[in-house]
């Protein structure tokens, strides 16, 4: 019996060091996630700086668009938003959503419709989009690839916003979401589009509940 009782306190004890061990390990390099930005835009621009070529456009305030305060329309537009000292971080989340409005067609050779997002002046994502059926976007990837219209969107049943207002496609929803190697204490984040039409009824996109989210590792 002796022996019995000291084989199950040998295995709780192994069975202990052993959670112990995975515990350790588990709650090392963990994540820490700091919000430094976040803008739901239902009182405006704010501190978002919206251009037009080398010009600001006043304009871009907000759009109420189906019960809700968004921003835009754009249509050759950029969307900048500059952050100082941030804390210190190795990762960097931008999130958003991303309205996609009307007749944008996505690639069709030399007038495809493109989207980008650029970190400190330089492109780190750009793509096409499309609403229209028959067509190819190279979302969710980079430019270069064929998709269906839509593809990976949070909703494509909503009306569009100005030509296409009557189609319950008219207007795609991505829940955009792009993770950065990136340390240092600034950043400038821009939005841009470079659609071959500068109707803003027949292509605009908008943007939502804009969140930027640095992230650390504990050592």
């Amino acid at each position: 019996m002796k022996s019995v009782n000291n084989k199950i306190k040998y295995l709780y004890s192994t069975l202990a060091f052993c959670l112990l061990i995975l515990f350790t390990n588990c709650t090392k390099n963990l994540p820490i996630y700091t919000e430094v930005y976040r803008n739901a835009f239902d009182n405006g621009q704010s501190d978002i700086r919206v251009y037009k070529g080398d010009y600001i456009d006043s304009s871009k305030f907000n759009l109420f668009f189906i019960n809700n305060h968004i921003l835009g329309p754009l249509n050759h537009n950029t969307v900048y938003k500059d952050l100082i000292n941030l804390p210190k971080h190795k990762l960097l989340k931008i999130t958003f959503d991303l309205y996609i409005h009307d007749q944008w067609k996505g690639n069709d050779n030399l007038a495809s419709d493109f989207w980008g997002l650029f970190i400190d002046k330089k492109r780190d994502f750009y793509t096409t989009f499309s609403n229209l059926p028959g067509t190819k976007q190279a979302y969710p990837e980079q430019e270069g690839y064929y998709f269906p219209p839509g593809s990976n969107a949070f909703n494509i049943n909503l009306p569009g916003r100005c030509s296409l207002s009557k189609n319950n496609y008219g207007t795609s929803v991505y829940q955009f979401t792009w993770l950065k190697a990136h340390s240092n204490s600034s950043i400038e984040i821009a939005l841009s589009d470079l659609v071959r039409e500068n109707n803003s009824c027949i292509k605009s996109w908008s943007i939502d509940n804009l969140i930027v989210t640095c992230i650390d590792y504990e050592n």
